[in-house]
């Protein structure tokens, strides 16, 4: 029987319960085949590292953290291992098809969280995450990123189901290409690099800890 040598844990609806708590039980297991298996535990997300770090702490864990689904990886001090930004002319492109639709859109990139205004939608995304977005201009925003050259993490696009699905049914063919495009719940709408996508951003990860990615576990 194969032994697996690193086990990669999505977070929101697999690692938190409904309450956006680790239960008791989930942690004793994680320590268990942390301490007692000696099998690194990776957390991956499309969160923010601000919204991953503390569970991390949590939990004991050391290993890096896959952030944004791919698109930032960074070490236990916050070092960026690898980076997938959208670049600021898409981000532009899509902020500006997304103002035809009644949505809230949060960008971030690194470890910020920016909104224009502070809805309903940022405030539910606040209490569950436990970080205080930045209100900020999104045109100031991206025009400062242009001169960086470099662009945004994340997109995410909050609405009702029905106005979140026709976005996605109408951005999914003119920016598939280039960006992914998925639900991450009915709600949700997350936008990411086309290069960092979850399913495949595990092997990042894998080169900072002694193993074969051969043999990385799939997800829990």
């Amino acid at each position: 029987m194969e032994t697996y040598k690193i086990v990669c844990i999505d977070i929101d609806g697999t690692l938190l319960n409904s309450a956006h708590q680790i239960t008791e039980a989930t942690k004793e297991t994680i320590l268990q085949v942390i301490n007692d298996k000696q099998i690194p535990v990776v957390l991956v997300s499309a969160r923010m590292p601000k919204g991953i770090i503390p569970l991390q702490k949590h939990l004991g864990i050391s290993e890096p953290l896959i952030c944004y689904s791919g698109a930032l990886v960074i070490d236990r001090h916050g070092n960026k291992l690898n980076t997938r930004y959208i670049d600021t002319k898409m981000t532009q492109c899509l902020l500006d098809s997304l103002a035809a639709y009644d949505l809230h859109v949060s960008l971030y990139k690194d470890d910020e969280w920016y909104i224009e205004q502070l809805d309903a939608w940022a405030l539910q995304e606040r209490d569950i995450t436990n970080i205080e977005p930045r209100i900020y201009s999104f045109s100031k925003l991206t025009n400062g990123w242009r001169e960086e050259t470099d662009g945004t993490s994340k997109i995410l696009c909050m609405g009702d189901p029905e106005e979140i699905s026709r976005v996605l049914q109408v951005l999914r063919p003119v920016y598939g290409e280039e960006v992914n495009l998925y639900l991450s719940k009915p709600t949700y709408l997350e936008i990411m690099s086309k290069k960092g996508f979850q399913n495949r951003s595990h092997s990042n990860s894998a080169k900072r800890v002694p193993t074969e990615t051969k043999r990385l576990s799939g997800y829990w």
